[in-house]
């Protein structure tokens, strides 16, 4: 599954290797400066059992750096079609969720834990 996003031009965060995890947030923070969209995993990998993981600062930082809003988007049903270590795909149904934009504009580095339960409260609503 990572070699298809690599091809898509996906930013990797390696989340073993401080260094590399800071110079892909910024190449992330770059990409938004450039006009372009940036999507972020907020849980930083996928679940191995389908389930919201606690997400990570990352994004948030990256949402606040721009003053660009956070859409929160809900994806369900994939884990079922392509299980976690899995290259089979399954038939089924994936259901894609956007949710209200939550603004940064304004907000400092001690907002990012609002920020979080905003978009958490969002996904599991």
């Amino acid at each position: 599954f990572g070699w298809v996003l690599l091809s898509l031009g996906q930013i990797m965060v390696d989340r073993r290797n401080a260094v590399q995890s800071r110079t892909a947030l910024s190449n992330a923070a770059s990409a938004l400066e450039g006009n372009n969209s940036v999507l972020i995993y907020a849980e930083g990998t996928r679940s191995k059992d389908g389930k919201l993981q606690p997400l990570k600062k990352g994004g948030f930082h990256i949402a606040l750096r721009s003053g660009l809003p956070i859409v929160p988007v809900r994806v369900s049903g994939s884990h079922d079609i392509v299980p976690p270590g899995s290259l089979c795909v399954r038939p089924g149904r994936v259901v894609v969720e956007l949710f209200d934009p939550v603004p940064t504009a304004g907000k400092t580095e001690a907002d990012v834990p609002e920020l979080m339960a905003r978009v958490r409260a969002a996904l599991l609503s």
